[in-house]
């Protein structure tokens, strides 16, 4: 009889251990070690804050946007309460040798009064007396410098007062270098390239402007060449020109009619002689002019002599003339 085999021994089961437990130090640990980098963060944030946003503003500016043309540009700040030295103010015109009145050729049909523009050049340097002009009845276009400190401010008097801005547009004069036409001139050294860069810059800093006339220019203007390429850049941003005629040479109005660009032109430079009398005799000769033609163009400067003598004759100005913007004065003048 076979022996019974023997049944293995029972193994007890051993009891389960606990899960192991993080002892109290590393918790403690843990906890600091959070608190610390959260402190690292906030000093991060802080610094951040302090330093490196304005060094990225610095580095990387938003560029501003261009105002449109129909919109008065922004205040330019800051600016002082009063006029203060901002460097040399560019001469007034250098005023033809000959010539001063340069009788027009052509007749318009005369309505029941004639049509009188005056034009007040060379603003944007001193704004007190640009506000004072504002309000003359008989003035209805300001031409402004571009680089003038307070073009924008003698924008903002035009405005507000109904009034025509113009371009005051630097170009070389037979006198230069003797005779500077002030900062950014459109000069004959320059490239046809860099001429239109630099006018279309010039045309940039007045976006109000409707129109452009010379600051000097004699040398330039008596240029076909040159007077096409500037003709050819108001053409396309929908501009007219006003010829200043500051020599008898200018061939500005052939220009004009190969390009049909509105065009005018100067009759009478009111303050080439800063005597009263001599001004109120230049007034005269503006409305004579207009009585016979039909029209005529004034140009004044910012003389306070200008202003006292148009202020007092404006009774008789408004009785003999109608006191119109220069863009009424302007057309495109027919080939044929």
């Amino acid at each position: 009889m076979a022996a019974k085999k023997k049944a293995p021994p029972k193994r007890s089961k051993r009891p389960k251990r606990p899960a192991k437990q993080m002892p109290l130090r590393n918790l403690r640990n843990g906890v600091l070690i959070v608190v610390l980098l959260l402190a690292v963060v906030c000093v991060l944030v802080i610094v951040s804050r302090q330093f490196i946003g304005p060094i990225q503003t610095a580095v990387a500016p938003t560029a501003p946007e261009r105002p449109p043309a129909s919109v008065l540009p922004p205040e330019q700040p800051p600016l002082p309460a009063a006029n203060v030295d901002h460097g040399p103010e560019p001469p007034f015109e250098v005023y033809p040798k000959s010539d001063l009145t340069l009788e027009r050729t052509e007749t318009v049909r005369p309505s029941e009064k004639a049509r009188v523009a005056i034009i007040i050049d060379d603003l944007g340097y001193d704004r007190r007396l640009a506000n004072r002009f504002a309000t003359l009845e008989v003035v209805r276009t300001f031409s402004v410098f571009p680089n003038g400190p307070f073009r924008t401010q003698t924008m903002k008097a035009a405005a507000d007062h109904g009034i025509e801005l113009m371009l005051h547009l630097p170009m070389e004069p037979e006198e230069y270098p003797a005779a500077n036409p002030g900062p950014d001139a459109l000069l004959m050294s320059l490239t046809p390239d860099e001429m239109i860069g630099r006018l279309n810059g010039l045309l940039d800093s007045l976006p109000l402007a409707v129109g452009v006339n010379n600051h000097m220019g004699s040398r330039l203007t008596a240029d076909e060449d040159r007077m096409n390429q500037v003709f050819s850049v108001l053409k396309r941003r929908g501009l007219f020109f006003i010829d200043s005629r500051t020599t008898v040479h200018t061939v500005c109005r052939q220009s004009a009619r190969l390009l049909q660009l509105p065009f005018g032109q100067r009759d009478i430079f009111l303050d080439h002689d800063q005597d009263p009398a001599s001004v109120r005799h230049q007034v005269e000769r503006l409305l004579a002019i207009a009585k016979k033609h039909g029209e005529a163009v004034g140009i004044g400067h910012p003389y306070t002599v200008t202003f006292d003598t148009l202020h007092d004759m404006t009774p008789v100005m408004k009785a003999a003339a109608d006191f119109v913007p220069a863009s009424a004065l302007v057309r495109v003048i027919p080939y044929s």
